[in-house]
């Protein structure tokens, strides 16, 4: 059974056949394209040219006018309010840094009301959360 992306691509190369590069695509994500790329290379019998593609963090940098922080920079930043309240070393937290920051992009992405929990597990049934951002 196909993919979503192998159906996609099978329905454009069938509606635009090798015009398909006079096509512009959005996708989630560069691993999307990556997939959907594939998927058409298998389909197309020659070689073609793929058509001009964009993803959404793509095109809202460009409509915004705003661009995505270096994620060393932007873990280095985050790295300097966290170590004013733990003393733990640059190399320990890098990695809990860079899964941070996919979570807050995650959050931003969906717009999802995140929740902060208290540093104790709560175990009555009445526990209510310390606050919201």
């Amino acid at each position: 059974m196909p993919g979503f992306l192998q159906e996609v691509a099978a329905d454009l190369y069938d509606r635009y056949g090798d015009d398909i590069s006079s096509l512009s695509v959005l996708f989630p994500s560069r691993r999307a394209r990556l997939f959907f790329i594939d998927a058409l290379s298998g389909i197309a019998e020659r070689p073609l040219w793929q058509p001009r593609w964009t993803t959404i963090d793509e095109l809202m940098s460009e409509i915004s006018g705003l661009r995505i922080g270096d994620r060393v920079r932007l873990v280095t930043e985050l790295y300097k309010v966290y170590s004013e309240f733990h003393p733990e070393s640059f190399d320990k937290f890098y990695f809990w840094g860079e899964m941070l920051l996919t979570d807050f992009d995650t959050i931003d992405k969906y717009r999802s009301t995140p929740i902060c929990f208290s540093a104790t597990w709560p175990t009555s049934r009445s526990w209510r959360p310390t606050f919201r951002i």
